[in-house]
């Protein structure tokens, strides 16, 4: 994608899950000048590049997908050099950071997977295993699918949090999906691709 071409309906659908599940999608969308504990930003000339310390953590993440600076910077280079810290460019930052970890963010559904994918990148979304890849709080993937699926994004179903089929010799995993019929422990598991 050059710095240029527009954004996909699809795309845009990712940035915005991003922002929900960084918490700083707000009633209009993505918000693009915060830092990490909601503390504004009044120069997007350049990524803020400081350490704010909320919840009993302390971060240098900042913007709509809480990019820590090295990450930003990172990103910037290989994309050519982002001229600022504004919302195209963190837009382009953010869709970078996707197609690294393997999800085309202009074809790819919102599943389980394709989130897990991207746990690796940010601390918010789940890993198949329903945690964060770092330790720290993540949205369930139920969360995800649902404002996935109200902004218009192809998903996965809902996957149950039902006790783990009889026979399976392994805990219930998110990657797991049960059938809606499954109301028994015992009953059948139904596989779905992504």
């Amino acid at each position: 994608m050059s710095n240029s071409a527009p954004i996909s309906p699809n795309a845009r659908r990712w940035l915005n899950l991003i922002s929900y599940a960084e918490g700083t999608y707000g009633n209009r969308g993505p918000r693009y000048d915060v830092t990490f504990g909601y503390t504004p930003i009044k120069d997007l000339s350049r990524h803020p590049n400081r350490v704010v310390s909320a919840g009993g953590y302390s971060s240098a993440a900042a913007g709509a997908y809480q990019f820590m600076p090295a990450t930003y910077a990172g990103a910037s280079k290989a994309l050519g050099g982002l001229p600022d810290f504004r919302e195209r460019s963190q837009d382009l930052a953010a869709l970078y950071l996707v197609r690294q970890r393997g999800v085309d963010p202009d074809r790819s559904a919102v599943t389980p997977e394709t989130v897990a994918k991207l746990a690796p990148e940010w601390a918010s979304f789940p890993t198949l295993q329903g945690s964060s890849y770092y330790g720290q709080p993540s949205k369930p993937i139920n969360d995800l699918l649902r404002f996935a699926k109200s902004q218009g994004a192809t998903t996965a179903p809902l996957v149950p949090n039902l006790p783990p089929p009889q026979g399976k010799g392994r805990p219930f995993a998110v990657g797991d999906y049960i059938s809606p019929e499954y109301t028994r422990p015992g009953a059948g598991v139904a596989s779905q691709g992504a």
